[in-house]
């Protein structure tokens, strides 16, 4: 079994647990406020378990446990469940991610979405997929009424939208819109407060897929920011390169970084 079929595997397995657990979930809050659940634990456990015992020497960064980034050259980042508030309200686009980045950059992953019952992988250099159908990412030229953009809660909040004539989209799942944005699904995402354990996956399927992910203000964004920095506070855009500057167009001033919420 490869690295990438043993990413895929697990994600599913971890899904069909985490399936299985719905009746006896239970939730509490975290210090920040969001939601956590028993199955967010669960999940990340088995996961953690598994990669621990196939790879005893590579790093670990889960977002129930934590890790250090920089302890070896192999990473694994899991996000056990991409889209917990809506796992626990009864929306079905939430799912397991679990990726790897060697050096410092993305080179496996797989996202797997149980209630959908859709896997999206990559591998790096050798394209990104969606139950085995190779995604492609491309500009579609002017932005229209009826195209869909991602915008992530953040997002919304912080960024003025007034000259924005697309139709929104926040599906509750950073993970999904990166896969979204990578399968045309979305013309393009924009989100702030990123956080690494969203991205082990989705950030390479976008790439794979013919995406870029550039900073609102101007830039591109190495994927080692998020090893330095797991939190993101600057806007970001995710979609092909020429959409990204279509978008841009579309707002006026806007904040080089975003405050977190105090209080």
């Amino acid at each position: 079994m490869t690295d990438l079929e043993f990413a895929r595997d697990l994600s599913q397995r971890a899904g069909t647990l985490a399936l299985a657990a719905l009746r006896s979930m239970t939730r509490e809050f975290k210090p920040d406020q969001s939601l956590v659940t028993n199955i967010d634990r669960a999940v990340e456990e088995l996961i953690h378990g598994e990669i621990r015992e196939r790879f005893p020497e590579d790093a670990f960064y889960g977002e129930e446990c934590g890790g250090d980034p920089f302890a070896c050259r192999r990473l694994w980042i899991v996000d056990p469940v991409d889209g917990t508030t809506n796992m626990v309200f009864g929306l079905p686009v939430w799912g397991v991610s679990i990726g790897l980045a060697v050096d410092g950059e993305p080179a496996l992953g797989a996202f797997h979405l149980p209630r959908l019952d859709e896997t999206y992988w990559f591998q790096a250099g050798q394209g990104a997929y969606l139950d085995g159908r190779r995604l492609q990412a491309t500009d579609r030229g002017p932005l229209h009424q009826e195209d869909t953009v991602g915008v992530g809660s953040e997002a919304i909040l912080a960024l003025g939208l007034r000259r924005f004539t697309s139709r929104q989209r926040n599906f509750g799942s950073l993970a999904a819109h990166y896969c979204y944005a990578g399968s045309g699904a979305l013309r393009a995402n924009i989100s702030v407060q990123d956080r690494l354990h969203d991205l082990g996956a989705a950030w390479g399927v976008a790439v794979e897929a013919g995406c870029s992910i550039q900073y609102l203000d101007g830039g591109d964004v190495p994927f080692s920011t998020f090893l330095h920095t797991p939190l993101n506070l600057r806007p970001l855009l995710v979609g092909p390169a020429r959409t990204l500057d279509r978008l841009r167009e579309l707002f006026g001033e806007y904040p080089d970084e975003i405050p977190l919420p105090t209080g």
